[in-house]
């Protein structure tokens, strides 16, 4: 059995958020968060090692945050939802106090 690489745990978050390598042109949502990364649903990603823009809309206010794809899974448009298709981003200013406060709200996913 192979042991989980993750050292910070994942919180289960649906938050709307919007990306690109050169400004914002996609709308998708996050399926979970963590300490300094978050996992974006997509049915296309971007390969690993591409830089992003991200916007996380939550509730009346929008986090601006910078990161890279460290993974990501293409799977068929018609089931992305299902099987998790999408990227896995690390965030390079993971340190921004609205984006940890995430981590710690009640609100559900």
């Amino acid at each position: 059995m192979e042991a989980e690489k993750r050292k910070n745990i994942r919180v289960p978050r649906r938050l709307l958020v919007r990306f690109g390598p050169n400004g914002l042109s996609h709308l998708s949502f996050t399926a979970d968060i963590s300490r300094t990364g978050l996992f974006i649903l997509t049915p296309n990603p971007y390969p690993p090692g591409q830089g992003l823009s991200i916007d996380i809309r939550d509730e009346n206010k929008t986090i601006n945050l910078t990161g890279f794809i460290v993974w990501s899974k293409k799977t068929p448009a018609s089931s992305y939802l299902t099987l998790k298709g999408g990227m896995g981003i690390k965030i390079l200013d993971y340190q921004n106090e609205a984006y940890q406060n995430l981590l710690t709200s009640e609100k559900p996913s």
